[in-house]
């Protein structure tokens, strides 16, 4: 199997308040014997790495619901897979996912303006 680099792009957008989803996307390997992908994660770009899909991804997308509860950098890379064997990493891609809320303001204070109207006019 050839060594084919990937390009990695990742999508974030937020969920829910308690979840981040990260969709991956990257340029498909042309080699005629591919059968799928797999994707890693780490806290560091050392590793270790651990790969966050369960199944052979097929096709150029993933999407992973981020649900650890710390706010860290999170480091990634694709890898090609053929019948036999996997590829080298693709580029590493990292981000500072943020899955804690803010926290809720406070001292909120507001004021009425009353107009009342005493005579004909």
């Amino acid at each position: 199997m050839k060594i084919k680099f990937l390009v990695l792009i990742m999508i974030l957008w937020a969920s829910t308040a308690s979840a981040l989803d990260v969709t991956f996307q990257w340029t498909a390997n042309v080699e005629p014997d591919i059968v799928g992908y797999n994707i890693y994660k780490a806290t560091n770009n050392e590793g270790p790495w651990n790969k966050l899909n369960s199944e052979t991804i097929i096709g150029t997308e993933y999407t992973y619901s981020f649900t650890e509860p710390e706010e860290t950098t999170w480091y990634f890379y694709c890898t090609a897979l053929d019948q036999n064997l996997e590829s080298a990493p693709s580029n590493i891609v990292s981000t500072r996912i943020d899955t804690i809320p803010p926290s809720a303001p406070n001292e909120l204070k507001f004021s009425i303006n009353i107009t009342v109207n005493l005579g004909g006019n």
